[in-house]
């Protein structure tokens, strides 16, 4: 399965989920959340980080919307399987 975009940004700088939450000014809650693929839209704070760390917040999103289709694709298989 295809990574959190959101993930692999604070893996890249070193950071971990709760420097990511700092910087940002959101939970570390939150910022688990959106890499678990659990919250569909980006909190704007974490937006704003995100435009001050120079990410394009645009593709951010959109890697963010297609990272969520998978995670929903995959679960959805998973539960057939399971059930079938």
């Amino acid at each position: 399965m295809q990574q959190s975009p959101i993930r692999m940004i604070r893996q890249r700088r070193g950071w971990r989920a709760a420097d990511l939450a700092a910087f940002a000014g959101v939970s570390l809650g939150a910022v688990t959340m959106v890499e678990r693929g659990e919250l569909a839209k980006l909190p704007a704070r974490l937006e704003s980080a995100l435009i001050r760390l120079g990410e394009d917040v645009g593709d951010v999103r959109r890697q963010h919307a297609e990272f969520i289709k998978e995670r929903r694709r995959s679960l959805t298989t998973w539960g057939k399987q399971t059930t079938g």
